[in-house]
């Protein structure tokens, strides 16, 4: 045994390879949350993005004497697209909750199922039990678990594609033209 309880040479499962497990349940349980998960979040880093680009345009229009024709037009087409982009992700997310739940309870009958199909000499093996209170806990709850991994991938994939655009190499939309 080793420090953390386990027999040596047993394997150990690290965050990726739950976060594998939870987006191969979705793959083969519903497929059209990958696509709805990705519009989210697409939808949802644009509405980070124009409360920062929206401001930034107007002071460089307002501070080379832009015309105040042009100043309304950016003011209306980044509103709009503001609108837009959270009726979007906002029906995305909506739709999204919902799929979550009928994974993880499709996960939960898979897990039901195996149970009740073993064979009756594992249902006092130790690790067999530990395992079937393993994947129960995994199921529990939309907070933890295997949903509660979907939750966090879906919050974290927004956040990471805002962090790229705003860190690229060829990012001269957030520089001051002065």
């Amino acid at each position: 045994m080793d420090l953390a309880g386990r027999r040596v040479g047993q394997r150990r499962y690290t965050d990726i390879d739950n976060v594998r497990f939870v987006l191969r349940s979705v793959y083969k349980y519903d497929r059209a949350l990958l696509g709805l998960a990705a519009l989210n979040a697409v939808f949802s880093s644009i509405t980070h993005f124009v409360p920062i680009l929206m401001p930034k345009l107007v002071n460089d229009q307002l501070t080379t004497g832009g015309a105040p024709g042009t100043v309304l037009a950016i003011v209306a087409v980044f509103s709009a697209a503001l609108c837009v982009s959270a009726s979007i992700a906002q029906t995305a997310g909506n739709w999204l909750s919902h799929r979550f739940i009928v994974v993880r309870l499709r996960l939960i009958a898979e897990s039901g199922y195996k149970f009740m199909t073993m064979d009756f000499q594992n249902l006092e093996d130790r690790k067999v039990l530990d395992m079937a209170q393993r994947g129960d806990r995994a199921c529990t709850n939309n907070a933890d678990g295997v949903e509660g991994v979907m939750h966090r991938l879906l919050s974290s994939s927004s956040r990471v594609i805002v962090l790229y655009r705003s860190s690229g190499p060829n990012n001269s939309s957030f520089t001051c033209s002065s």
